[in-house]
């Protein structure tokens, strides 16, 4: 199992791949008033490609566990905490809503972090977590999530490195999204670093997914 408090920072061609399916990006809704939280900030790679999709520092928290890595967080978000987010989270509790919170979290902590982050998103906000394919599978993972919550997923065609030396990761990768209040069966499809999504051909779960474009 992977150590939480190592870093594995996020591609800048993973997280752009997601931000056009991101509601706020693709209508253009983003607005001064939004706001977003990277709960597992890192270095603040996710940040930065966010910058650069136009989201201000004023508009963009992070909490980060690594103490280390503050300072650099301060030159790319207007909040930044040293902490565990779930603790943060708890101490923060219904004091603040965000329009979306993207991150990519350790893998062993993917549910906590779903738990933690659900009750801070604003009406019609949107939580982002990319992790592993096998994510969607766990019968206990099943109960606290998925029979919760439904779910986007969106399935990167091509491996990725999340290591300095640039070796490709062994597995697959896919970005979950989930919208506060939303009621519809999820849907979900495959993408590239720089390509439009083309929806997966092979059957799904009703319960789960549904092959039907989305409104």
């Amino acid at each position: 199992m992977a150590d939480p408090a190592i870093l594995y920072a996020t591609p800048a061609k993973v997280t752009r791949a997601i931000l056009p399916h991101i509601h706020r990006f693709k209508v253009g809704a983003w607005t001064p008033c939004s706001r977003v939280l990277e709960p597992a900030a890192g270095d603040g790679a996710i940040l930065r490609v966010l910058a650069e999709a136009g989201v201000t520092r004023d508009q963009m928290w992070a909490v980060e566990i690594r103490s280390e890595e503050e300072d650099g967080l301060r030159d790319l978000a207007g909040y930044v905490c040293p902490e565990d987010f779930m603790r943060w989270a708890t101490r923060i509790g219904h004091a603040e809503r965000f329009d979306l919170i993207i991150t990519n979290p350790p893998f062993s902590l993917g549910t906590e972090f779903v738990e933690a982050a659900m009750p801070l998103l604003a009406p019609g906000g949107q939580l982002a977590i990319l992790n592993r394919l096998s994510f969607m599978s766990g019968a206990a993972r099943g109960r606290r999530i998925w029979d919760r919550w439904p779910c986007d997923v969106y399935v990167l065609r091509r491996r990725a490195s999340f290591v300095a030396s640039g070796k490709i990761d062994t597995w697959d990768y896919a970005w979950f999204v989930w919208t506060r209040g939303s009621t519809r069966p999820g849907t979900w499809c495959s993408i590239d670093f720089a390509a439009e999504p083309k929806r997966a051909a092979a059957s799904a779960s009703p319960d789960l997914f549904s092959r039907e474009p989305r409104p």
